[in-house]
């Protein structure tokens, strides 16, 4: 059975709840999960002791938890060393617009610089507007930018775009891809043998 680490950086909540579900998606595939914020990691955490990682971070003014960061900069040879997956959560991954689709790419690209972690897989998904969670300041930042995106500006309320499905479908692709991996390099052995 298959040990995997997921490890995250939540700003208000939403991306704790992702990785809980993906870490339930991966216990029902069969494997072995131990879920760590990376905010507060026991000491004696080792990713090198697990077969695989799911890595998920949210994104607050462009840029990921620094809690997060550096917990990947410490472990990135031992992460490196097995299948991982970066799972970026933002409002952006929300929108369906170029400039929505560069500013994704613009924070990964900026964990990547600033961690030397190059992940194996990664994968965009929407987070959400919990206005009620916020102080005053940031209600008013989160208002503000989200009106000059064209979201939602209501703050009587709270908005999720998490799209669940997506969530569960990645878990289950990464949970089938650790099983069959063990096999293909089985297969690939067998044949450089003969």
């Amino acid at each position: 059975m298959p040990r995997v680490l997921v490890v995250y950086g939540s700003t208000d909540g939403q991306t704790r709840r992702i990785a809980e579900r993906m870490a339930a998606v991966l216990v029902s595939q069969g494997q072995e999960v131990q879920t760590v914020d990376s905010a507060a990691a026991p000491a004696d955490i080792a990713p090198g002791d697990f077969d695989a990682a799911l890595v998920l971070g949210s994104v607050r003014m462009g840029k990921h938890q620094q809690a997060l960061a550096d917990f990947v900069r410490k472990f990135r040879l031992e992460l490196d060393a097995i299948p991982n997956a970066f799972i970026s959560v933002s409002l952006s991954a929300a929108r369906n617009k170029p400039s929505a689709q560069r500013e994704v790419a613009k924070t990964f690209q900026h964990f990547v610089t600033r961690t030397g972690w190059r992940p194996n897989a990664r994968l965009a998904i929407a987070g959400a507007l919990p206005y009620s969670r916020y102080t005053l300041r940031i209600r008013l930042v989160m208002k503000l930018i989200s009106w000059m995106t064209g979201g939602d500006t209501d703050t009587s309320r709270d908005y999720e775009y998490t799209d669940w499905e997506l969530v569960e479908d990645f878990a289950r692709r990464f949970a089938s891809a650790l099983v069959q991996a063990p096999i293909a390099r089985a297969v690939a052995e067998e044949l450089q043998l003969h």
